[in-house]
Parts: structure tokens; sequence; C-alpha cells
């Protein structure tokens, strides 16, 4: 599938061992960190699941740490300091009938179970 991004600035970079491309939300277009889509994420701490890519967006209910949530993809999005890490980089997931993001730092990125 082609993916075709106009007016984004990319953003690239080796995380976990893989390489991982965001672009910002707002850009109407997902690229997903390699093997993203059909994975799943782990919260390592108790997080909030946001509205939008921002630390200052409505929260959605909690992802409890140990909870496991469908991975939808990667974006750039409002700076957040979370699990001692502070970046721009915010995981889409799908947890129960939520759908929302949580700082990407926050995540531990698994085969599903």
């Amino acid at each position: 599938m082609k993916r075709i991004v106009v007016g984004a600035v990319l953003v690239a970079g080796l995380v976990g061992g893989q390489v991982a491309v965001v672009v910002p939300a707002s850009a109407g277009t997902t690229v997903v960190r390699a093997g993203c889509s059909k994975r799943q994420v782990i919260a390592e701490e108790k997080l909030n699941i946001r509205k939008t890519a921002s630390a200052g967006s409505d929260s959605l209910g909690a992802f409890p740490k140990g909870a496991r949530a469908d991975c939808l993809g990667n974006f750039a999005g409002g700076n957040v300091t979370a699990c001692g890490s502070t970046g721009n980089t915010w995981t889409h997931i799908k947890y129960g009938t939520k759908s929302g993001y949580v700082p990407f730092s926050c995540v531990k990125f698994v085969d599903p179970s």
C-alpha cells in the first residue's frame, strides 16, 4: 500500500531495534511503526487515553497498567513527559470501546496473544 504525505514533516528514528516513522496527527494519514498495525501494546503504567495526541486533550478513560490494546499507529503530537521520557510521539490505540492516544514512551509492543 502506498501512502502519500504532502506538506508534512516526517520524523524517523530507531526505537527498540525497529524504525519508527511518525507524521503529525493533523496530516490525515498514518505512517505506522514497523509491524504496529498487527501488534498490540501493553501499558507500562496507568495511563489516560486522550481524545487527541496532546497531554491537554480530554481523557476518554483509563488504560490500566499491564492492560493490552490494539495498536492503530503512531503520531507526532504535543510534547508530553511521561514514563521517565519527554517526547511528542503518541500511539493511537483501541482499548475496549475506546479509541484514543497514549504516550509512545509508556507502552511496550507485543504480538497478539
